[in-house]
Parts: structure tokens; sequence; C-alpha cells
């Protein structure tokens, strides 16, 4: 049985970022990191609109699973789809970021998670 992705690949890409190495990092780890950075380009705008529009700040611990709930609670379809965007987006970036095994390769993940991405991102500025 394959032992699935080598967690210590996350050190090799930070390096790389850092510039502090030339040597390449595996693709798969560069693929998991866009997965996990596609969420948090979506979540973290979308939270402060939140915050924004209505006047109230999130508990730490609870604040992904409360922005969508935030999300859902809405009658506006723009707000109901980006908690389902966000959901899913989740569940992808919970994957990528915890578990040694993929449910779908990498790049099959990668291209749904930057189309969700842009799709949440063309309704962050639309909430009100």
């Amino acid at each position: 049985m394959m032992s699935g992705f080598d967690w210590s690949e996350y050190y090799n890409l930070a390096l790389e970022l850092a510039g502090e190495t030339s040597e390449p990092t595996c693709q798969e780890a560069k693929q998991r990191c866009s997965i996990s950075r596609a969420y948090y380009a979506v979540f973290v705008p979308t939270r402060d609109r939140l915050v924004t529009i209505l006047r109230r700040r999130f508990d730490r611990k609870t604040v992904h699973r409360d922005v969508r709930r935030e999300l859902t609670k809405s009658f506006d379809p723009d707000w109901n789809n980006l908690a389902t965007l966000l959901e899913s987006m989740s569940e992808h970036r919970n994957n990528a970021d915890y578990d040694a095994h993929l449910k779908n390769r990498p790049e099959q993940i990668v291209k749904l998670q930057l189309a969700a991405a842009r799709s949440a991102r063309e309704l962050i500025p639309k909430l009100k």
C-alpha cells in the first residue's frame, strides 16, 4: 500500500517560497498548497465583508462554520451560493491539509478549487 503524501515536502515548499533553496519542490506539495490558499483567498474577504455588514465579530474557534452558517441563513441567493462554494472549498482544503491520500487527483482538485474561487470572488462584492 502506498504511504501517501510525504509531509516533509511542505517544509521543502516553505524553503522554496522563502527563497532559501533552489531545489524544486514536488508538484503535489504545490498543488496542495494551492488548494489551501485558494480557500483562504475566498474565506477571509468573505468573513471581513460579513463583519462589516453584520457589525459583529466571529469566534476564532468556530469562525469557518459560523461564516458559512450566516451565509446560509440569508434569503439572498448570492449569500447562499457563496456558502455552497465555501463549503465545497473547505472540504477540499481539509482533504489537502490533513489527509495523506487525496480523494481525487491533485491537479483535478486544483482546477475545481480555482474555478470555485473565481466564482466566489465575484460574489463577495455583491454581499449587502
